[in-house]
């Protein structure tokens, strides 16, 4: 400054600071809920010790909130603000991933809601907030967390107008503002959805990497008691949508692992190799007539599976590569929501590709690690003994566990060391795979080459969305035996009368008859299901809506991609090459139409007058012939004033009139129009006094 006034430089004076104001006590204690809200719903994404630390620096600012107090020191904060460094290093090994990123903003919106004084850290804790809030579709983007979201994003930009505003007014006109900003601002954000270019790619909503769900999703190794366990997890696998009518229910079989190894009564996948890979590039495509094939989409849910569901038997899949044993490998995982079309010939078997009705590796279907007991051994010789054929076998299996009740069973009991013998002849009660594991290794003891099928089989019908709902409760397994050089299914859960009810109704009308760890085997029960009453199909109904707004989000929105926008310009009549310039001219015709609108709403548009009004200026039009004329600030009392100083002899008459009209437009209890109306129309004033005292 000195050397500025030594060379008589002056600068121009500083700014002055904005007028400010305290918050007030009420806004601060709503967005302490917001806070704790971020905070305490970290809970179902970062580590447990994060949250914790969280909520405790959120619970210092609360009670000093509660109080009235002074925020803690620098020192206390600075200490705060390391350790939250150094919990996010150790407990997740670093800065990369999406968890450690949140949560070090989860902790950073705590610390700085903890040192909050003026009305800019406030705004900044806001903003904060609305950050997390569009972070949370990282890990889920579901309607109803969009729903959530939007509350919670409502709320906050509610809290920062009530910041902004030192008037003690009620908090819902902060809401109702908010939610018009957004109301205002959603035109906009799904012209950008739909044509903002799109990269290949997954451009939407991208879910986390390491959340995908992998705890309900069909193992490689197959446990007797596995499926029986995943029995009751009501978690959605994927959805169809078929083109015509959806087959019948005891067709659905998703083909997803085929199990070769068997290990005393487990079974694993043999993952592809390179030999695989080559074989598979050999193999000739399959043909099939259009009408032999039966055409649907999947809609699939997150999972880091490396075979997909297909219903048997897929021909020439889009998404992955089909191995020989028709199961489809995929090398491409997505991170969220994908969807794939599909093929399936309905004829319920299918010839060895690659060898044209010879078998390869028959040996490997033919071998087994566990073997048979002396009853086994007897029970199967009398099998052969009476069989003609390889088919014969296989029936007499069969009818073997038809005829000795044979039970199909959620809570099966367990098998000691010969798992085989004591099924077909001790407990003869098992799930799925018990069934399944079983009738394949007698078919290799019997010289059948045979294998297990695992994927899922039937679904539930959405009535609302025509669409089938596939859920993880929905996974079974099967077998194929190699008879005519033809793979055929055969599922000898069957067999059993509720196995029969399981493949013909679905897993969910099994479901309903289950009650205390037991199945209702009363018929009545499982008509009451499939013939509900009025109020439990409109119960149904109502799931139904509720999911199909789910699956409708998922697959127009979630799985909204650079093929479905290109698909879009297809429908919307634009097929040029370059689809950019495309996408960016529609983008920019209508934002442009959009602000026109916006604009053309802000234009003052003429007030429509009502029928009182009208006749009002009906009698200020019989005074314009003594030069009265009503100004526009000038009140209807005034006017009248004005007018009977004028024409002292129509007094009586223009104090009525205005009298009625004043009572119709603003009294608590209007008068008459059609008496004013009439007194309007008598008022015919022919004379003028002497001395003019109209203005110009």
């Amino acid at each position: 400054m000195k050397l500025l006034n030594k060379f008589k430089i002056s600068l121009p004076p500083l700014p002055t600071a904005p007028p400010t104001h305290t918050p007030q006590r009420r806004t601060l204690l709503l967005l302490t809920v917001l806070v704790a809200i971020a905070v305490f719903s970290h809970f179902l994404l970062g580590h447990l010790v994060i949250v914790v630390y969280g909520v405790i620096i959120w619970a210092l600012k609360a009670a000093s909130i509660a109080r009235v107090a002074a925020a803690p020191p620098r020192w206390m904060v600075m200490v705060f603000t390391i350790l939250s460094f150094v919990l996010v290093l150790v407990l997740y090994g670093g800065w990369n991933g999406q968890r450690a990123g949140i949560s070090f903003l989860v902790l950073l919106a705590a610390l700085k809601f903890l040192e909050s004084q003026s009305l800019r850290d406030y705004y900044l804790v806001c903003l904060i907030l609305l950050f997390l809030a569009s972070s949370s579709f990282l890990f889920n983007s579901s309607l109803m967390s969009i729903v959530v979201v939007l509350c919670y994003t409502i709320g906050t930009i509610a809290i920062m107008l009530r910041l902004s505003d030192p008037s003690p007014e009620h908090h819902g006109s902060a809401l109702i503002t908010s939610s018009t900003i957004l109301v205002k601002a959603l035109p906009l954000a799904v012209l950008l959805f739909f044509f903002f270019p799109r990269i290949h790619g997954n451009f939407g909503f991208i879910p986390s990497q390491d959340d995908l769900r992998g705890d309900s999703q069909l193992n490689d190794s197959l446990v007797a008691g596995d499926f029986a366990n995943s029995a009751f997890s009501n978690e959605p696998a994927f959805r169809v949508e078929f083109e015509g009518s959806t087959p019948p229910k005891n067709l659905l079989y998703w083909r997803a692992k085929v199990m070769i190894d068997e290990r005393n009564f487990a079974w694993e996948v043999r993952r592809p190799d390179a030999n695989t890979f080559r074989t598979v590039r050999d193999m000739p495509p399959r043909t099939a007539e259009e009408d032999q094939l039966i055409k649907y989409q999947i809609v699939h849910e997150p999972s880091e599976d490396d075979f997909l569901p297909y219903l048997d038997y897929a021909y020439n899949p889009e998404h992955g590569m089909q191995l020989p044993d028709a199961s489809v490998f995929r090398f491409k995982k997505e991170s969220g929501l994908f969807a794939y079309n599909g093929e399936a010939s309905r004829f319920p078997n299918m010839p060895e590709p690659q060898n044209q009705g010879r078998l390869a590796n028959q040996s490997e279907l033919l071998s087994t690690r566990s073997v048979p007991s002396a009853r086994v051994q007897a029970l199967m010789r009398g099998w052969r003994n009476n069989a003609r054929r390889p088919s014969d076998l296989v029936d007499q299996a069969l009818a073997y566990m038809r005829e000795n009740a044979f039970e199909y069973s959620l809570t099966p009991p367990g098998l000691g060391d010969d798992p085989v013998d004591e099924f077909l002849f001790e407990t003869r009660s098992g799930y799925c795979e018990h069934y399944a594991s079983t009738f394949t290794i007698l078919m290799r003891w019997l010289g059948i080459p045979a294998r297990v099928v695992v994927g899922y089989q039937g679904g539930t019908q959405n009535v609302v969305g025509n669409y089938l709902q596939v859920r993880y409760s929905d996974a079974h397994a099967w077998s194929e035996v190699w008879i005519d050089n033809r793979w055929q299914r055969v599922d000898p859960t069957a067999v059993s009368s509720l196995g029969e009810q399981r493949i013909s109704q679905g897993m969910a009308a099994l479901l309903a008859l289950w009650e205390d760890d037991l199945i209702d085997r009363n018929a009545a029960s499982l008509t009451d299901y499939l013939n509900p009453s009025s109020y439990e199909r409109a119960i149904r109904r109502l799931r139904d809506s509720w999911d199909n707004m789910g699956y409708q989000w998922n697959k127009w929105v979630i799985n909204y991609d650079f093929n479905a926008q290109k698909t879009l310009l297809t429908n919307l009549g634009f097929e040029h090459r370059n689809s950019v310039y495309t996408l960016l001219g529609l983008l920019i015709a209508s934002v442009m139409a959009m602000m026109l609108f916006y604009f053309w709403q802000l234009i003052p548009k003429a007030i429509k007058l009502g029928e009182a009004q009208q006749t009002y200026l009906r009698f200020i039009g019989r005074l314009k012939k003594f030069e009265l004329l009503k100004e526009p600030a000038e009140t209807p009392l005034e006017f009248a004033e004005r007018a009977t100083a004028q024409l002292p002899l129509y007094e009586n008459q223009i104090n009525e009139i205005t009298e009625n009209y004043l009572q119709l437009r603003y009294g608590k209890d209007p008068g008459s129009l059609e008496k004013f109306q009439a007194l309007v129309k008598h008022f015919k004033p022919t004379s003028k006094p002497a001395g003019n005292n109209s203005i110009s």
